[in-house]
């Protein structure tokens, strides 16, 4: 009887192990795909079976019909497309652009960040501060910053409180800035060196114009995708294309010199609630191998 039970136990701890493992493939599958894949996909099967409906956008419902979803696109056709799939909305929707790049940011050289100036601007007003020496306080706010940093503001933002979107800062001032890492670190406010938010102080007032002129900032996620906001539905097609091709340009040259292939896996270009269409990356491939 005690032999029966125990193998009944061994059994069961077999069993039990198997169990484990599987749940355990299951769920790294399962966290293994690729969002804008899986998006695509879904977009392309909504389309091809979408049927018009008398209280639906019928041009929008159209073109979804006929659009083949797979098919690579120029920038400036994608950026035509987008706006015929996508119905004009209450809100003021972004134009946003996904690229894969074939690098693996586990590398310390293949881990893309960076920053760039769109031509046409984002869109949005950014309101930003600045941390410097109190002599150049005039001339910051000239310059075009919207906050400068005191004592008072450094209380505030302990206390979790920061009402702008960027925070730049000159080298002098980190010493006051990294014991507040915990909470400027997660909501993206630490300036750092990569990011374009830690200057020298003869920088600094170029780099609030650039801020506010319309400056973004990429950076390569854990799948080598990096998607950024390249201005409104709302623009031209040719302000659009400007600011893409100034945000391609930027991703040419940030190119590390380990990568001798393809560097432009593939990209895609969508609105804020509207199905991605394939872009055709070529031109900018022929600008890596120059």
């Amino acid at each position: 009887m005690q032999l029966q039970c125990y193998q009944f136990g061994n059994l069961q701890q077999r069993i039990n192990r198997r169990l484990r493992r599987y749940r355990q493939d299951k769920i790294q599958a399962e966290s293994s795909f690729n969002k804008n894949e899986v998006l695509s996909v879904f977009y392309s099967k909504k389309g091809q079976q979408v049927t018009a409906t008398p209280t639906g956008d019928q041009a929008t419902v159209q073109a979804a019909q006929v659009f083949d979803f797979k098919k690579e696109l120029t920038c400036k056709d994608a950026i035509m497309r987008i706006k015929e799939l996508s119905k004009e909305r209450k809100f003021k929707e972004s134009v946003e652009a996904i690229i894969r790049l074939s690098v693996d940011p586990r590398q310390g050289d293949q881990n893309i960040r960076g920053t760039c100036v769109l031509p046409a601007g984002t869109g949005k007003q950014i309101k930003v501060c600045v941390f410097a020496d109190a002599d150049m306080q005039e001339k910051v706010m000239e310059a075009g910053a919207d906050v400068f940093g005191t004592d008072d503001l450094l209380k505030q933002l302990a206390e979790g409180k920061a009402d702008f979107d960027k925070l730049i800062a000159t080298q002098e001032q980190m010493q006051a800035l990294k014991p507040l890492a915990r909470v400027l670190g997660p909501k993206g406010l630490m300036p750092n060196v990569k990011s374009g938010t830690l200057v020298k102080a003869e920088e600094l007032l170029e780099t609030v114009r650039l801020s506010k002129q319309g400056q973004i900032e990429f950076r390569v996620n854990e799948h080598a995708d990096i998607m950024v906001k390249i201005g409104l539905r709302e623009f031209q097609e040719d302000q659009l294309f400007s600011n893409f091709d100034a945000f391609a340009r930027a991703l040419v040259k940030k190119k590390p010199e380990s990568i001798k292939g393809k560097y432009f896996v593939r990209g895609y270009l969508k609105t804020s609630m509207g199905p991605p269409v394939k872009l055709d990356l070529s031109q900018y491939q022929k600008l890596t191998q120059e």
